[in-house]
């Protein structure tokens, strides 16, 4: 399975407003990295910015890293790879709205972040040679919430708040076939299994 990760997303998302500094980001790499190797999932991780205007790419960890670079945001490239990888088994790791309906124009699924976190945190917590020390702080989705499949998935498929820039996605969704939602389901489902 091919995972596509917005990664300062993810990051905002478990970090309360706190910045994603480089060594909050190494330590999401090296988490990401121990979870692919033993997943054997493909991971691209893309940031905004960089050192550069053009987007950088390098391999860390066995994960892609992708700065977008000052041309192009992380969205953009998101898109581009999404679409590229229209057909093949893939995920899109964002609390985004405007790419979750991206992935959905392609029948990809996608997963809020901060649900990515907690599935990608109770894997870590499985693998033996994961070190207590390495690994960004656990979020809990709520007090007394059981985390089996099913409130995975329930936690996954739950609209997040609106911008008002999505409102022309969420129009183009209400007119859509029901049954790509459907089928979208039923992919996010297959892939919560493997995740």
């Amino acid at each position: 399975m091919i995972i596509i990760v917005d990664g300062y997303n993810v990051l905002r998302g478990v970090l309360d407003g706190r910045e994603a500094g480089a060594q909050l980001r190494n330590q999401f790499l090296t988490q990401l990295g121990r979870y692919a190797r033993r997943k054997k999932h493909k991971i691209s991780l893309i940031f905004d910015g960089g050192s550069s205007h053009m987007p950088e790419k390098t391999e860390q960890h066995g994960i892609s890293v992708v700065y977008s670079g000052y041309i192009d945001t992380a969205d953009d490239l998101i898109k581009k790879k999404l679409t590229e990888l229209n057909g093949k088994d893939v995920l899109l790791v964002s609390s985004d709205r405007e790419l979750n309906s991206w992935a959905a124009k392609y029948d990809m699924p996608s997963i809020e972040a901060v649900d990515f976190y907690e599935l990608l945190q109770s894997a870590l917590e499985a693998l033996p040679e994961v070190a207590a020390d390495t690994t960004l702080p656990a979020i809990q989705l709520s007090d007394g919430v059981e985390h089996d499949l099913d409130r995975l998935m329930e936690e996954a498929t739950r609209v997040v708040p609106v911008k008002q820039q999505d409102m022309i996605g969420r129009a183009e969704m209400r007119t859509s076939p029901s049954y790509k939602q459907s089928k979208i389901n039923r992919k996010l489902l297959d892939i919560l299994k493997k995740l």
